[in-house]
């Protein structure tokens, strides 16, 4: 597989924005700190074992029989424990993070409440759920311009199947949709149409940053290893133009709790408050609503 191309903090704000239009991504070694992503990680390893998803063997925490597929009730149980986290929502509102996405855009971010951590088992024990070639404008809506911030949780080489992206997709609008076999995914790009799509990859590794604009074409890779490949997807957009309700709602809201339940424990329970600033969208806003805005990024 191709690599990432890498970019570096220290460059100019017009070089990042000219990469950042070009490809439809930015990657970012070491953006986080280690330590910072390792307590997040151990957060998310302690309530799998809770869970019980997983058991250590010597020094690897592998996953175990049954496979708790996406949208079972053991996963929604599993996501409701996770959200309680506080460290996960603390991330995503990182002072460098929010600084570097505001220089970006050219504009100030607002941290979506909603934040996916990625659970992928070993693909031999759940092919079903690998995360097909989609778009996150489908789910996010809101503005196009709409930043994802994959963080991988770990130290992932490519047989433990990191996130792959295909660069300058971003430029071709939005790709047909169609569910899978299961009548999932609804948001699938229809594979016929990237045979032609070039894939890139890393060997990830704690503190890593992957952005991308949500109309980038991504996907998850083949995780070959017996270990869960941990990861979380924050979303980031202006403060001063539109979000989508459900974005301001907790992952696979009304099965996991909502906020105020479960942020009862936290420092700052405030800490979803969206700005006066910000348009609020209901859920069922128009996808075509959406690719008609103005964007910086995409055609």
């Amino acid at each position: 597989m191709q690599q990432l191309i890498e970019s570096q903090i220290t460059e100019s704000v017009a070089d990042l924005q000219s990469s950042f239009y070009t490809n439809g991504y930015l990657f970012i070694r070491s953006f986080f700190s280690k330590n910072q992503i390792m307590q997040i990680r151990e957060r998310i390893i302690a309530v799998l074992e809770m869970e019980g998803w997983g058991q250590w063997e010597s020094d690897l925490f592998v996953a175990v029989e049954p496979a708790h597929r996406i949208n079972s009730e053991k996963f929604y149980q599993c996501i409701n424990r996770l959200m309680q986290e506080e460290i996960l929502h603390e991330i995503s509102e990182h002072p460098l993070l929010i600084s570097f996405l505001s220089q970006l855009l050219g504009e100030p971010v607002y941290s979506h409440p909603r934040k996916m951590v990625r659970i992928t088992y070993p693909y031999l024990m759940n092919p079903k759920d690998r995360v097909p070639p989609h778009q996150d404008v489908v789910y996010v809506k809101g503005e196009r311009d709409t930043f994802t911030a994959w963080m991988p949780l770990g130290d992932y080489p490519p047989d433990q199947g990191g996130l792959e992206v295909s660069p300058q997709s971003h430029r071709n609008g939005l790709f047909p949709m169609a569910a899978n076999s299961e009548g999932r995914f609804g948001c699938t790009a229809i594979e016929e149409q990237l045979t032609d799509f070039v894939w890139l990859g890393a060997h990830y590794r704690p503190g890593d940053l992957l952005i991308m604009h949500s109309l980038t074409l991504h996907r998850s890779g083949i995780n070959e290893s017996r270990q869960f490949r941990l990861s979380l997807d924050c979303r980031l957009s202006s403060a001063l133009r539109s979000i989508n309700e459900e974005q301001l709602l907790p992952p696979y809201y009304p099965h996991v709790s909502e906020w105020e339940a479960l942020s009862k424990t936290w420092k700052n329970p405030a800490r979803f408050e969206p700005p006066a600033t910000l348009k609020i969208h209901p859920k069922d806003q128009s996808l075509a609503e959406v690719l008609l805005k103005s964007t910086r990024f995409a055609q």
